[in-house]
Order: structure tokens, then sequence, then C-alpha cells
């Protein structure tokens, strides 16, 4: 009973998320999946967006559409900042990179194989206060502005773990000469109300 719960809340998680401007980018090779973790003792729903190469030559990506902080009863108070929250999801994933890469498997370490991946930190956030109580992060897609990675991944079979190696990077991609994002994160808004953009530190900083 207990999966097939776990099951249904996730269906509709998924569907809340497509519904919304800011999830995974439109077209072919785009996947998302939502992941539950707790950070630093507060509980978080974490929209990761996944491409697969789809023509000769494409590299797999990864990037963070939404973070949402779920309300518990007493309210978990956190310390961190929500660059610190993106920065752990993100390190997360790389660590667990068998799991949530949905595209091509990885190749042992020692085989001078590897699987490549893009990492996308986006730099300009807005937040909203949902009915719940939950306050959910979402890119703002006014300011095009992200931080990226290359990173390449072996499978060490003995251990039984991933082993991400940075390439290349970190870079900013900015292709808005102008683009502005104010540097302050603003207090978690009243239920309903969205706030405007602002800026979180990322790996380029």
């Amino acid at each position: 009973m207990k999966k097939i719960l776990f099951i249904i809340v996730t269906v509709i998680a998924i569907q809340f998320f497509a519904t919304k401007a800011y999830s995974c980018p439109d077209g072919p090779g785009w996947f998302q999946t939502i992941i539950s973790m707790q950070i630093n003792g507060c509980w978080y729903d974490i929209e990761l967006c996944v491409k697969c190469p789809i023509a000769p030559g494409e590299i797999e990506e990864f990037q963070i559409f939404g973070i949402t902080k779920v309300a518990t009863d007493p309210p978990c108070i956190q310390s961190w900042t929500i660059a610190e929250v993106q920065n752990y999801a993100i390190n997360y994933v790389k660590e667990n990179f068998n799991t949530y890469s949905l595209c091509i498997g990885i190749p042992p370490c020692g085989t001078e194989q590897y699987t490549w991946s893009y990492i996308v930190y986006h730099k300009c956030w807005q937040k909203e206060t949902l009915q719940n109580g939950d306050i959910h992060y979402f890119v703002c897609m006014t300011a095009n502005c992200s931080c990226n990675e290359l990173w390449k991944f072996c499978y060490d079979v003995q251990n039984d773990r991933v082993i991400p190696t940075l390439d290349s990077g970190p870079d900013s991609n900015c292709p808005e000469p102008n683009w502005i994002c104010p540097d302050a994160e603003p207090v978690d808004p009243p239920s309903g109300i969205t706030t405007g953009c602002f800026y979180i530190g990322t790996p380029c900083d």
C-alpha cells in the first residue's frame, strides 16, 4: 500500500510541475524526475531535468529547474542558502549518476571509456509560497544565465560506486548581454505571491 501511495504522490508531483511554465525545457530528449531528499535537516523535492543525446556528437545534460522546501510541523529552519541546497542536490546526483542518468549506461573505470554530461547551475531564481505552505523555488526565465561544467563518469565495480571527474569549467553562459538579477534573496512571500528574480551563487563565482 505504501508503494502504491508513493507512486501516486510522485505522479501527482510530476503532473503539478509539468503544468508550470518553468518546468523542464520543451523539445526531444528531455525528461524530468522528482527527487525527495533531506538536506541539512529539511526535506526538499528536487525537480531534475535530463536531456539525452539524440544526435551524433551531443552530450547528456543535467540541470535543476525547481526546488521545493517541504512544509513541516514544526517548521524546519534552514541555515543553508538556496545556493548551498542546489549544490548539495547536484553533488548527490553526480554521486548517484547511475540512478539518475536516464540515457545510457556508465562504463567501468579503467577502460578509458566514459559517460559525459554537462551540469548546469542556474544563477537566477524566483520563489512562491504554495497553499500547503511549501516554498517553491524555480528558475527565472527572463534572466537566462547559467554556470556550466562538463563532467565525465565511470563506474568503480570493485567499490560499487560512480566516479565523477570534472573535465572542464565552470564557465558562465549568459547569452543576454545585460541580464539583470538582484543580488539579495527576498523573504518568503505570502501564499499566492511570486517574488521577482534574485541571484544565487554558483561554482562560477
